[in-house]
């Protein structure tokens, strides 16, 4: 073993991990944005490697057992125009981990009972209150941020048992994305918080403000209508670059009115009237719940076109409702960009969205 693993093993043993057993229902700190997932630490390195490469360290017989729950998962393709790969997955040698522990993404899976490489060197990193969890539930997921280098996230399924670390890993498989997901998008968000937001004074006839960059321009604002949108156009090379709009739209309810029918005739009547004609079909959408900045989100998306215009691309929808103030919001997020892929786009637009405050 040599010496700089030796420090790494060292250091581990003595920090102590941020755990949030998180599901889409409790809203739990650990996944959405907070100081601890953003803070600068100078004394450590700046994070390796791309955006959306997840390490993943498992012993061999539970990745043999798990590997196409997580592949099918994580490697999911993502509904556009064309089908796009958000994430990929890369097995890595735990004895080697010395080359992988400053990578951005990093998940580790663990059987306490199990004396293998992996496993043992997850159990020196586990305190007290992870075990604790661990014995209680049987199994459980752990969070932790920028623990070797800064905009780092590491995420650890743990197991009492071979059995309860499959199941588990199976039942959590899609929290388990929208974890990665959250934290691509928070990523962008970040990005985003640095640059120089427009004017927010263009806000002030709406209950709700936007961080959004100065590099957009106000494409619709019709306060009347309860709409505002934006658009991302480059000034030099439109062909090569894509067409990025991020929307508003909100309306009264006694009642939340959210159905699956209620939002694409939303969508298809509202947007399809500020954007002269686009539309989106059934069979073109995909949809979840999920909770989002601690609020309950419909999150749509899939691909929209306009027939008139002969124009096509993909879109990401954000609703929810304001139970106090007995409002429905709707923010819509699309790309136009025929000359390429639309997926990096669509996350950094849903980085914007993130940013959406009630005044």
């Amino acid at each position: 073993m040599n010496r700089i693993l030796k420090l790494i093993i060292i250091i581990m043993i003595f920090l102590t991990l941020i755990t949030c057993e998180k599901s889409t229902t409790t809203g739990k700190k650990g996944i959405e944005q907070s100081f601890a997932e953003n803070q600068f630490d100078s004394s450590k390195p700046l994070s390796w490697g791309h955006m959306q490469d997840i390490y993943t360290f498992a012993d061999g017989k539970y990745w043999k057992e798990t590997e196409n729950i997580l592949k099918n998962t994580l490697e999911r393709k993502f509904f556009t125009v064309e089908n796009e790969q958000l994430f990929t997955l890369k097995n890595s040698n735990i004895l080697q981990f010395e080359n992988y522990y400053r990578f951005k993404n990093i998940l580790f899976l663990c059987d306490t009972s199990s004396n293998d490489p992996v496993s043992e060197y997850v159990k020196k990193m586990m305190n007290k209150k992870m075990r604790d969890y661990v014995v209680k539930n049987k199994a459980g997921i752990f969070v932790k941020y920028n623990l070797w280098a800064n905009d780092q996230f590491i995420v650890f399924i743990i197991g009492d048992s071979p059995i309860h670390l499959q199941n588990y890993t199976y039942m959590k498989s899609n929290i388990l994305y929208y974890f990665f997901k959250e934290k691509l998008a928070n990523r962008f968000a970040f990005q985003n918080n640095k640059s120089k937001p427009i004017d927010y004074k263009i806000f002030n006839n709406y209950p709700f403000t936007l961080n959004i960059p100065q590099s957009y321009r106000v494409f619709k604002n019709d306060a009347q209508g309860r709409f505002i949108s934006f658009l991302w156009r480059s000034k030099q090379n439109e062909e090569k670059n894509p067409d990025k709009y991020i929307s508003v739209y909100y309306e009264k309810s006694e009642t939340n009115p959210i159905t699956k029918e209620w939002v694409i005739n939303t969508r298809n009547k509202v947007f399809g009237n500020y954007y002269q004609g686009d539309m989106i079909k059934n069979s073109d959408i995909q949809h979840a719940y999920y909770k989002t900045n601690n609020r309950k989100t419909w999150i749509m998306s899939g691909k929209w076109q306009n027939e008139k215009l002969f124009m096509g691309g993909t879109f990401q929808s954000f609703i929810f409702y304001d139970e106090k103030n007995k409002t429905v919001y709707f923010l819509d997020t699309s790309v136009y960009f025929p000359a390429g892929y639309k997926l990096k786009y669509l996350l950094e637009l849903e980085g914007l969205a993130k940013t959406f405050t009630y005044k």
